[in-house]
């Protein structure tokens, strides 16, 4: 008996260590016996009749369970299903043994082992959500919206119709990744994702393809219907900010338009084409849309990150870049203080179209110093050719602590305090300055030469604010997520308060940026900024510009 017992207590011991419960459900008296812990299994309540143990199985798995399954009666079974708990919550189990019978007689007794697998099935749960939904958003991902866009494809081709793959990207994303917490760009992106859905018939297959970009599939749809759905969901994320943690974030978008089977007779070529064409939008100056058409295969923007650094080098080398030229007015009266100058390539089959989309990819292969050095050459060409205009160039921030490109801009105004004082050197991405200190002694020395400084895409970075106070710049450019919409937006208005008493104080000049809406430029005239910028004021024009109006000598 002792020894009897000695066993027993042994085999409990090894059912509660490895997990495991044991039972035996009488099959004639509907009574079950349970050895081993069934906390995990049920909770506190013990359980001993069949009934109850019935009641607790997962509607949709009993069709599977061994008790209800006629083809594993008197054989062995393998299964998993799912048990309510007394709290209400549903745990997974591995359910292994053996139905026996009596022959000639129905089945009398099932004996079984159980073990928790909740764990292991949320793995594997999580392990196919990912491989199909984005994790944020809950969207499909690229690989099951290429997936969609293959089975669209498919219907096309079988009725003879058409349908149209858009790609919806926040133009300013990386502003707001640079501006705001992570959990706040998160916010952005549901918010933005929740609304394109809206946006969309209940038809269509909404993905997020990247990070700051959505993919909509739209199924039996021709062109004109492709444009309304892309007007559609422009207007729809572009009326009003998304609502964070954080306060009301503005979302400027773009959307680039392909349509199947004309224009893309594969996925990845309705991928490859609806992402050039947003990126022409962008390059247009976002918040609109533009078609792929197969003709646009040969457009540089449609290549790889080599083939796009590689064009734009060959056009400096062949001098097929040229400057687009962009009023900055004044806010008081909406005269001319100056232009900015942008670069523009000057493509033989497709005409001019902006360089800047294909700046990063040279700017990745190490090109960055080369670009600014022939946009210098370039400017003080034009301000010796004509001595009434006042330009402004752009440099990156690799060049802002290269000592050669100080070298030639000396070379260049050296002496000549006439074209010096016409020219302003914009510093650009704020946040990304590689070495402030060498940083500081580029302004400085570029002040010293008679040439004005202003710092580009204020706000757009974390140390912004420490940058203005360090660093002896002339002018403010404030970047344009703090600009569109500020009309109504508290937020925005603070932000911009506190920068023009920070301005003011070390009397510095601002320039507004993006300013699109009459009601944005009536609210920045009558706020202190110094200057305006955007489509509302001047679009750029690849015209020589004339002189500035009654040009302030502070311009």
């Amino acid at each position: 008996m002792n020894s009897d017992q000695n066993m027993q207590d042994i085999v409990l011991s090894a059912l509660t260590a490895s997990g495991d419960v044991v039972y035996a459900w009488n099959l004639t008296d509907d009574t079950v016996e349970f050895f081993g812990d069934t906390g995990p299994l049920f909770g506190p309540a013990a359980i001993s009749d069949g009934g109850a143990l019935r009641a607790r199985i997962h509607a949709d798995d009993v069709p599977q369970h061994p008790a209800t399954n006629a083809r594993v009666v008197g054989r062995h079974f393998d299964c998993e299903y799912r048990l309510r708990r007394d709290d209400g919550e549903f745990c997974w189990v591995h359910d292994r043994g053996r139905i026996e019978t009596i022959p000639g007689r129905d089945a009398v007794r099932m004996i079984g082992s159980l073990r928790v697998v909740t764990d292991r099935k949320s793995s594997e749960a999580g392990r196919r959500d990912a491989v199909t939904y984005d994790v944020l958003t809950g969207h499909f991902n690229r690989a099951r919206t290429r997936e969609a866009i293959d089975q669209a494809m498919l219907q096309a081709r079988r009725y003879s119709q058409s349908g149209a793959f858009i790609v919806v990207g926040l133009d300013n994303y990386k502003t707001i990744t640079e501006t705001y917490a992570e959990a706040v760009r998160d916010q952005v992106i549901l918010g933005t994702g929740s609304r394109l859905e809206d946006s969309v018939r209940a038809t269509d297959v909404v993905g997020r393809i990247d990070q700051h970009c959505f993919g909509v599939v739209l199924n039996r749809c021709n062109e004109e219907g492709a444009t309304i759905a892309a007007g559609k969901i422009i207007a729809a994320l572009s009326a009003s900010p998304v609502a964070t943690n954080d306060g009301q974030v503005e979302v400027a978008v773009s959307a680039g338009i392909v349509m199947f089977p004309d224009a893309a007779k594969t996925p990845a070529a309705a991928l490859k084409g609806a992402e050039s064409a947003y990126l022409a939008a962008v390059s247009h100056g976002g918040g609109g849309f533009e078609i792929y058409r197969e003709a646009d295969r040969k457009h540089p923007h449609d290549s790889s990150p080599v083939e796009q650094g590689k064009a734009l080098l060959d056009a400096l080398r062949d001098r097929r870049v040229a400057f687009a030229y962009q009023p900055v007015v004044r806010s008081g009266d909406g005269s001319v203080a100056y232009h900015e100058t942008l670069l523009r390539l000057i493509d033989a089959d497709n005409g001019p179209f902006e360089a800047a989309a294909l700046i990063p990819a040279a700017e990745q292969l190490g090109h960055a110093r080369r670009i600014d050095r022939y946009v210098l050459e370039l400017a003080v060409a034009d301000l010796t050719q004509d001595p009434s205009i006042r330009l402004a160039i752009n440099i990156s921030g690799y060049t802002a602590t290269d000592r050669s490109w100080l070298r030639l801009l000396t070379s260049l105004v050296g002496g000549r305090p006439q074209i010096a004082n016409r020219l302003t050197v914009e510093i650009t991405e704020t946040a990304k300055l590689h070495d402030f200190e060498e940083a500081f002694r580029l302004v400085t020395a570029v002040r010293k030469l008679g040439c004005r400084v202003a710092l580009d895409d204020f706000g757009a970075g974390h140390t912004s604010f420490r940058q203005l106070k360090s660093l002896p710049v002339d002018v403010v450019k404030i970047d344009g997520s703090f600009i569109r919409g500020i009309a109504q937006n508290d937020a925005n208005q603070r932000f911009l308060s506190i920068l023009l008493s920070y301005t003011n104080a070390f009397g510095i000049e601002t320039v507004a940026e993006c300013v699109e809406r009459p009601m944005d430029r009536d609210y920045l005239s009558t706020s202190g900024v110094t200057y305006l910028q955007g489509w509302l004021c001047g679009r750029p024009a690849l015209d020589v510009p004339v002189a500035p109006t009654a040009a302030s000598p502070a311009a």
